[in-house]
């Protein structure tokens, strides 16, 4: 027999699954208990034993979301040597995550930032995390300069932007497709020594 800690847990584990394909289906404001804890196949009570309502179910739904997907872009930063296979590599992986998981899509990039502000506070801090990607890719790539910190916002919310497009327009199938460009748009924010890239845009 299960203990009780390990019920509780695994009760956790599916309301935390639940939830993406919940709110992709009825949208956050929508969503009620009822919803998640009908898809999760768990009763009321192990959901306020859990959480203390919807949105702090949300919460932890995000930075679960959020985690899953930074692990995607993270590792082909070391697998690979040299910086543009790395940005390469990294985006494709996390596109074709994302593409795997609409759901998530969906909660990450437009549900978190509108979900009021402790959320979208948090949402912000984990683009800052996506930033310090940049940083990593360039690990070990003598004469290359890194983007200021000023700038990895940019580079990161640009490339969110374009992720969101896709899909809200409901083409989370074609994200893979993006690559490309991405790395080509994040690559021209490195430089070298002599001529950091900041510098040619003065």
């Amino acid at each position: 027999m299960s203990s009780p800690e390990a019920v509780a847990q695994d009760q956790r584990e599916r309301i935390v699954a639940a939830m993406p394909a919940v709110i992709a289906e009825h949208g956050l404001g929508a969503t009620t208990v009822a919803h998640i804890v009908g898809a999760a196949g768990v009763a009321r009570g192990a959901f306020y034993n859990q959480f203390s309502d919807k949105h702090a179910c949300f919460v932890a739904v995000h930075q679960h979301c959020q985690e899953r997907l930074l692990g995607a872009f993270t590792l082909p930063c070391y697998l690979k040597e040299d910086l543009p296979s790395r940005i390469a590599a990294s985006l494709r992986a996390g596109l074709e995550f994302l593409t795997r998981e609409p759901d998530l899509a969906r909660l990450v990039l437009i549900e978190a930032p509108a979900a009021g502000p402790d959320v979208a506070a948090h949402y912000l801090g984990w683009m800052r995390r996506y930033g310090g990607l940049l940083q990593l890719g360039a690990l070990g790539a003598p004469g290359t300069t890194k983007p200021p910190p000023a700038v990895e916002s940019v580079i990161v919310g640009g490339i969110a932007g374009q992720i969101a497009q896709k899909v809200l327009a409901n083409e989370t199938a074609s994200l893979p497709d993006l690559a490309p460009s991405l790395a080509e748009y994040s690559l021209s924010f490195y430089g070298t020594a002599a001529e950091p890239a900041y510098a040619r845009s003065l």
